[in-house]
């Protein structure tokens, strides 16, 4: 059910079915903000993620108003910014800020992320959370639990910058750019599936990683007839896997799809019309907003349940790896003592 559908439903309990009341940028504002805080007090979208390491992107730029002008979406931000500066070395800083005095580097700097694999790094090598990330449940590196650590934590080690070994701990590096870094930075090498000899960061055959996929790697051809529907090709070896809390997409077109199942937007229109009743307008009726609210308020709690129950209801089941399950199988038999004997 797309937005468009939605919009119609809630002009007819609105009874301003041709918006002489309401607008449309009015409805759909609400109709995003509802969706948010949904999301927030059931926590219902969840979501799964494959990152590689090193992660690729398109382009590279440096300083922080160049952003607005690509047009790529997997674009990284290189080098160092000080005092609205792109500095390659930390001896630049010195110079600038007046100060005396040499300061040595950590290592060489770079412009895109694979570089730092072929020399030691002058930088720490940055992540990016996936677009839709809220908050996270679980992550690890090749099949390995990662710890969530702060920045003031990693930075008690003097090399931590070029510190590298098996991660066990990520730390978030920049709250406005939505990325995080791995601690140590992984040591291990990489090589594609297509000319491993020369080291390229390239994607195999048919890989598709862009705008539509974000950064799941998803490949052509992965379909199962079974279940009729396409299957992400997920390799959580040398890379990083997470699973996260999602943030619903905002609507901007009518015939957007919700990211909640057809059975739970019923809660957000609840939502939405109590918003809309309570609003500073014409259409203003406090005992309707209160009796929408209240209906909005119970579909919350409804899905609080039905989120604590489906874990309720799990058969977990241990068992042996590469073994078997052995299930004893009890058949109908006659008594011992059958037949009877007469002396």
């Amino acid at each position: 059910m797309n937005y468009g559908d939605e919009l119609v439903k809630i002009r007819r309990f609105l009874r301003d079915p041709v918006g002489s009341i309401w607008s449309d940028a009015y409805i759909k504002h609400i109709y995003n903000d509802i969706q948010q805080d949904f999301q927030h007090k059931t926590s219902l979208l969840m979501d799964v993620a494959v990152q590689r390491v090193p992660g690729v992107y398109e382009f590279s730029y440096q300083h922080d108003w160049e952003f607005v002008y690509i047009d790529e979406t997997q674009v990284y931000q290189c080098l160092l910014q000080h005092d609205g500066n792109a500095i390659t070395s930390r001896w630049e800083v010195q110079q600038i800020a007046g100060i005396d005095g040499d300061v040595g580097d950590y290592g060489a700097h770079f412009t895109q992320p694979w570089e730092a694999y072929m020399t030691t790094a002058g930088d720490v090598i940055k992540m990016r959370f996936a677009r839709n990330f809220n908050s996270m449940r679980f992550i690890a590196y090749n099949e390995q639990t990662l710890f969530s650590l702060s920045q003031k934590e990693v930075q008690n080690d003097p090399a931590y910058v070029n510190h590298t070994g098996l991660p066990y701990g990520y730390y978030p590096y920049d709250q406005v750019d939505n990325s995080y870094v791995l601690y140590p930075r992984p040591s291990a090498g990489f090589s594609d599936e297509l000319d491993s000899v020369n080291g390229g960061v390239f994607f195999a055959t048919d890989d598709t990683e862009d705008a539509t996929t974000g950064v799941i790697a998803t490949r052509s051809g992965s379909f199962d007839p079974d279940d009729g529907l396409p299957v992400d090709m997920i390799d959580t070896a040398n890379n990083v896997f997470m699973v996260y809390e999602a943030s619903p997409v905002d609507m901007s077109v009518n015939a957007d799809e919700s990211e909640f199942p057809d059975f739970m937007l019923k809660y957000i229109r609840f939502g939405v019309i109590a918003r809309a009743y309570g609003g500073n307008n014409d259409g203003k009726i406090k005992t309707l907003s209160d009796y929408w609210g209240g209906k909005y308020l119970l579909g919350i709690s409804v899905v609080k349940k039905y989120m604590q129950k489906k874990r309720q209801d799990r058969d977990y089941r241990l068992t042996t790896k590469g073994v078997k399950p052995f299930k004893n199988v009890r058949h109908a038999r006659l008594p011992a003592a059958y037949p009877v004997s007469n002396p």
